[in-house]
């Protein structure tokens, strides 16, 4: 009898967390490819609860960036966790690593704002305190094409995984036998 054992890049629903950043309103019309960004976070926060994946969030000094858009927030699970923030990386948050070590996930899927700044700071923690980080690049931007893309080739050299939001949810349910796979499938066509 054989056993089959994903390889340990392969994202699994009990063993991920979801990590929302900084998606806020006010930045909404400045950023690169805005819209779509948000829609495809959205996509990933609802299959995060349809699988019933930890989901956390985080807004950037919310009294003068504001609150997180509305897709964004319509489509936060319940019990998602908020945390402000003032500094770039969402690990120097108050509270943050304690609730994310409590959770004892080993992959951490991230989408948020800005790729080069709090993303990148963020994953480099996450990534120096032993987490496996998935970065679905359609669900993640900045300002410029420039800085979101020189953010993310400085995350995948650092040991980031690069992903889309279709490749995270197919590899969540894997096969067309997983009791969500035509929920999922349907968020995406």
């Amino acid at each position: 009898m054989t056993t089959t054992q994903n390889h340990p890049n392969v994202i699994e629903p009990e063993n991920s967390l979801i990590i929302i950043i900084d998606f806020q309103e006010n930045y909404r019309s400045v950023l690169y490819r805005g819209e779509q960004t948000i829609e495809r976070a959205r996509i990933l926060i609802e299959a995060a609860s349809i699988m019933n994946i930890p989901v956390l969030y985080t807004e950037q000094y919310p009294k003068g960036l504001g609150p997180t858009c509305s897709d964004i927030l319509n489509a936060l699970p319940k019990n998602s966790k908020r945390f402000e923030k003032g500094s770039c990386s969402i690990w120097k948050c108050t509270n943050l690593p304690e609730w994310v070590v409590g959770l004892g996930k080993k992959h951490v899927i991230v989408s948020g704002i800005e790729t080069h700044v709090c993303v990148n700071q963020s994953v480099h923690d996450l990534i120096n305190h032993g987490y496996t980080v998935h970065l679905p690049v359609d669900a993640l931007t900045s300002r410029s094409i420039l800085e979101h893309e020189q953010g993310l080739e400085k995350m995948f050299l650092s040991g980031a995984l690069p992903a889309t939001v279709e490749q995270v949810l197919f590899e969540l349910v894997q096969t067309n036998e997983n009791i969500h796979f035509h929920e999922i499938r349907q968020l995406i066509k």
